[in-house]
């Protein structure tokens, strides 16, 4: 998710109309809080956009950054692709499981 969150994090921001400067330094803070902040239903974008920032931009995207659904749809695809990552991580050890466990033949170990 470190890997992808940022680059997302900007391009939304930028496309909704905040200045590169300040997309850019949002967008580099750790994801952890973008993550806990998504678990809790939370759009933080109003504490870590500044002020000046938010103010000189108009109404609409104000309404739009600071909205319900702005936050969760700007990191939905880096959440995603995590998820992907993790799940096909844990379909290959699930087969190398498997496999080892087949090669093992049908003879138990004694138990003492």
């Amino acid at each position: 998710m470190a890997q992808h969150l940022p680059a997302a994090m900007y391009q939304g921001l930028v496309q909704a109309g905040v200045p590169a400067a300040a997309a850019q330094e949002v967008s580099n803070l750790p994801p952890t809080g973008a993550l806990f902040a998504a678990f809790l239903g939370y759009n933080h974008m109003a504490h870590l956009l500044p002020a000046p920032v938010l103010q000189q931009l108009p109404q609409a995207s104000q309404q739009f950054i600071l909205g319900k659904v702005f936050f969760s749809e700007l990191i939905a695809p880096a959440v995603m692709s995590s998820l992907h990552s993790a799940f096909y991580i844990s379909a290959a050890l699930s087969l190398i499981a498997a496999v080892a466990s087949f090669m093992r033949g049908k003879k138990a170990a004694p138990v003492h």
